[in-house]
């Protein structure tokens, strides 16, 4: 990701995280909206609305990949594995998941359920989908 790219914005594919929340529901919500739409990416080291890049420290960020990685594999079904990676943006590291689009719809997180955990991604907000 450049910071050409950053600054414009979040989108249908793109979400930005400065941290892992408290509540990683936030973000493996937007992990199953990918999933089930055309994919995405969800970049951590980025504050949401001012796109201003925090990054992470040499000493937090392989633990912080690693949380972010088994939080989705372990949230998310059917299972979803993301394509994970460091990336340098304004001399600081931020992790981006990339999520593919699935090809065992609909994804939902276990915790929910299929009824209530089914997400999608509509411009650059996740809504919850209604199955019924």
């Amino acid at each position: 990701m450049t910071l050409d790219e950053l600054k414009k914005g979040e989108s249908e594919s793109v979400e930005f995280k400065k941290n892992i929340p408290q509540d990683k529901d936030k973000f493996l919500k937007t992990t199953i909206a990918f999933a089930n739409g055309a994919g995405g990416r969800i970049v951590f080291g980025v504050e949401n609305n001012s796109w201003k890049v925090t990054g992470f420290s040499d000493d937090e960020v392989f633990q912080k990949f690693d949380a972010i990685a088994n939080s989705i594999f372990d949230a998310c079904f059917p299972t979803v594995v993301p394509i994970m990676s460091i990336e340098e943006i304004d001399n600081r590291k931020v992790i981006v998941a990339q999520i593919r689009a699935g090809m065992s719809k609909p994804y939902y997180l276990r915790s929910e359920g299929m009824m209530d955990g089914t997400y999608i991604r509509v411009a650059g907000v996740t809504r919850k989908l209604n199955l019924i």
